[in-house]
């Protein structure tokens, strides 16, 4: 992922994505050197009161997780995207 990010060379961002979360998004950003990457960042919604047997599991995005995600990213001072403005 890394040689892929440095032969963009800016011109492009490559997002790394797939299991991200809190407790590896810091490493994943320094071993790749990249600084925006995608994660789903979802939590498990209880289930609809009455639902009875019809109840299935069904997930939202969590933003107290994606504030997180993105503090823990903010840490890192250099990277080769540019964050949208």
């Amino acid at each position: 992922m890394s040689q892929q990010l440095e032969i963009c060379a800016g011109r492009i961002c490559v997002r790394p994505g797939a299991g991200i979360t809190a407790a590896n998004i810091q490493a994943l950003a320094a071993r790749t050197g990249a600084r925006e990457l995608h994660a789903s960042a979802k939590r498990l919604r209880p289930p609809e009161a009455g639902a009875g047997l019809f109840a299935a599991p069904q997930f939202e995005t969590d933003a107290a997780l994606v504030a997180e995600l993105v503090a823990l990213l903010n840490h890192r001072q250099h990277g080769r995207c540019t964050p949208a403005r």
